[in-house]
């Protein structure tokens, strides 16, 4: 459909013909009638006044680019490091036991766990020579 035409009087345009509904193209006709005219420019101010807002809000929004958004990085790293060594030096947060004091002196034996190993000998028991599942009598159970 054509926008830039005016819309047409006629309801059955471009429409095949449909001798049942005659009573329903009469009744369209006559609600189209009853309808008011929209004055020409009228379309166009509705849609300047709802899209206005939107236009502006979208000239004042913040574009967000990787260098902006390294920079607030940063800004946000510096803030943290500086709230901490802040906090830190107020006693607010114990400071951290040196890792010297952690480590045990070398008069001090590291735990050590031993275990007993037994190699077998010529009595230990071997492996059976017989298999344990017979597959070649199950081999049926596998194929497709």
């Amino acid at each position: 459909m054509n926008t830039s035409q005016p819309p047409s009087d006629d309801l059955m345009a471009d429409w095949p013909a449909d001798p049942d509904n005659e009573a329903l193209a009469q009744f369209a006709a006559q609600l189209q009638k009853m309808l008011p005219e929209m004055a020409p420019g009228s379309l166009e101010q509705v849609q300047r006044r709802m899209w206005g807002p939107v236009s502006n809000r979208s000239a004042l929004s913040i574009k967000i680019t990787p260098g902006r958004l390294a920079m607030a990085a940063g800004i946000l790293l510096a803030v943290g490091i500086g709230g901490y060594f802040t906090f830190r030096s107020s006693g607010l947060i114990a400071p951290l036991p040196p890792l010297a004091h952690n480590a045990p002196s070398p008069d001090e034996a590291p735990v050590e766990d031993v275990f007993e190993v037994e190699i077998a000998g010529p009595g230990a028991p071997t492996v059976p020579e017989k298999a344990l599942l017979r597959i070649d009598d199950y081999q049926t159970l596998f194929m497709d």
